[in-house]
């Protein structure tokens, strides 16, 4: 573990596992509260009370971080590099409300625009993932003793399996799987836990060709992604960015076992243009 980061670690290790209580105290209540955020979806008491939360406890021990949360305002200091927590309270808020548990609790401290610690939390099972960058990547389950992680070495596009969005799926996806072929597909909620899928070496892809994708989507699981050897970037190749004025991505993710990352690329380069991605 980096000695710079040890007591960050620690603080969003916990964080994730309190957040995760407190979305578990409201899961599948039939009182629970759930209101409209327009084009962005639902929210509900959950994602605010985790977001209360991390924040409070993250401004205590480091008050000179700036923040930004998904259910929260942005802090201008993450557009000069400052070092800035990037966190979604609830991760797959759709597949919280429906019930299927998959759902996640991501927190991210990034320095310098580039993300350095990554934490993802899945409170049903309990499945905690975490990495800092330099470090590898690490999950724990239930109280046992970490295990390291690795993507697959699966070089052949042919035979690699993508993870597909349970409820994001567009035409333009299936125009690129279309092209791609891959052998198999999965579905998966929550971003985060479809980078976890990768990272398991459940899968080998995951595309999302949309310009909506937050930087608090990708920014914890892009250093366990990492950490375990794999690749996240835009549609264009190029790095995500965290420190612009946008908290979208508008060149859309792109993540794989890193294998034959350019070659996937220029196969949808076309589709993923005419999504009106720009990169």
């Amino acid at each position: 573990m980096s000695i710079e980061l040890e007591k960050e670690l620690r603080v969003a290790m916990k964080l994730a596992r309190d957040a995760g209580a407190a979305v578990m105290a409201r899961y599948q209540r039939s009182d629970l509260e759930v209101q409209s955020k327009g084009a962005e979806g639902p929210v509900t008491e959950a994602d605010r009370a985790a977001h209360r939360l991390i924040t409070n406890e993250l401004t205590e021990a480091f008050p000179e971080d700036a923040i930004l949360s998904e259910e929260g305002e942005d802090d201008v200091r993450r557009r000069e590099g400052a070092r800035t927590w990037i966190i979604d309270p609830l991760d797959g808020t759709a597949d919280f409300i429906s019930g299927n548990g998959e759902f996640s609790v991501l927190i991210a401290l990034v320095i310098g625009g580039i993300p350095m610690l990554g934490v993802v939390y899945q409170p049903v099972g309990e499945n905690l993932f975490y990495a800092v960058k330099g470090q590898g990547a690490f999950i724990e389950t239930g109280g046992k003793p970490p295990s390291k992680l690795r993507v697959t070495d699966e070089k052949y596009i042919e035979r690699m399996t993508a993870v597909v969005s349970r409820n994001h799926r567009s035409k333009a996806i299936d125009r690129m799987l279309e092209v791609i072929k891959p052998l198999h597909e999965i579905t998966c909620g929550s971003v985060g836990l479809k980078m976890t899928r990768l990272i398991l070496g459940d899968a080998d892809i995951y595309f999302h060709p949309s310009p909506k994708t937050k930087v608090w989507d990708t920014a914890a699981p892009q250093v366990l992604l990492e950490e375990a050897g794999g690749r996240l970037t835009d549609f264009g190749g190029r790095p995500l960015r965290y420190d612009g004025e946008a908290v979208n991505h508008a060149g859309g993710i792109a993540a794989s076992n890193g294998r034959a990352h350019d070659e996937l690329l220029q196969r949808v380069e076309t589709i993923a243009r005419e999504a009106g991605l720009v990169f």
